[in-house]
């Protein structure tokens, strides 16, 4: 938590859904967004995906997920309040698609005091774009699937689902996680 700027406000309640959802014996994947801006311009070593941002991506293994009868929220940045003004729309309305396209989707947005760890203890299964917090979640031993190229994409025990082919081609099913290399790779980062 100390190293961790945006968790000073979070409470360990989950949202009501949750109670819901687990009464119910549904499994929950967590959908966690990113800052995709920040990775525009670093070069073509992190621009592998097909993808045209990361709502196409979560649309597409959403519907995966749903199909297979999970339940499913979106937790979002909790920086996209210190985006600029373009980005920060940009940002906005693709939640609102995406949360359009499935009425289901529970949004936790990015001034919600929800605990992202409390939430990640909540997920059978999570899925981001490229956030460091699939490297946590790998690391509690949760299934990850990154739909970008990541730091720790090559070493963590994560799936890399890069377009619409790896999807159809790989399928989403969990797995038991080794979480070793993910520890390992957070030691080496602290």
């Amino acid at each position: 938590e100390s190293r961790n700027e945006f968790s000073a406000l979070w409470q360990d309640d989950l949202p009501e859904d949750f109670a819901e959802w687990s009464a119910a014996g549904r499994p929950i994947v967590g959908f966690f967004t990113s800052s995709q801006d920040e990775f525009q311009f670093l070069g073509p070593e992190w621009q592998l995906h097909d993808w045209d941002d990361q709502f196409t991506a979560f649309d597409r293994v959403l519907t995966k997920f749903e199909k297979m009868g999970f339940t499913a929220y979106l937790r979002v940045h909790p920086n996209l309040a210190t985006k600029a003004h373009e980005c920060f729309v940009r940002e906005r309305a693709g939640i609102r698609r995406l949360a359009k396209q499935h009425p289901n989707l529970l949004v936790i947005w990015h001034d919600d005091f929800a605990n992202t760890y409390s939430l990640l203890d909540a997920s059978n299964a999570v899925v981001v774009w490229d956030s460091t917090v699939g490297l946590e979640a790998s690391a509690r031993g949760i299934p990850v699937w990154t739909t970008a190229t990541s730091r720790y994409g090559l070493v963590a025990d994560v799936r890399e689902l890069l377009s619409t082919d790896d999807v159809s081609k790989n399928g989403i099913e969990p797995w038991p996680v080794d979480p070793h290399s993910a520890k390992r790779f957070i030691a080496y980062l602290v």
